[in-house]
């Protein structure tokens, strides 16, 4: 089984660009899920890349963000 958000780290080490990834547990994924609602994020899943201060969820929209940006 492959980790929620590994293709995309995977994509973003081959092309060589520096990101921070933060690896979620079921304990410490509510609370965070809680402040992303807070804040006006309702995506409830994994994975979500920030960039900008604009939130993405889900793999293949983050995939084609990052492609178009290389």
């Amino acid at each position: 089984i492959i980790p929620l958000g590994v293709n995309i780290k995977l994509l973003l080490d081959d092309a060589d660009v520096e990101y921070k990834y933060i690896k979620h547990t079921e304990e410490s994924w509510p609370a965070t899920k809680e402040k992303f609602i807070r804040e006006g994020y309702y995506l409830e899943s994994l994975p979500i890349f920030e960039v900008e201060g604009r939130r993405l969820g889900k793999t293949l929209p983050i995939i084609r963000y990052i492609t178009k940006k290389l």
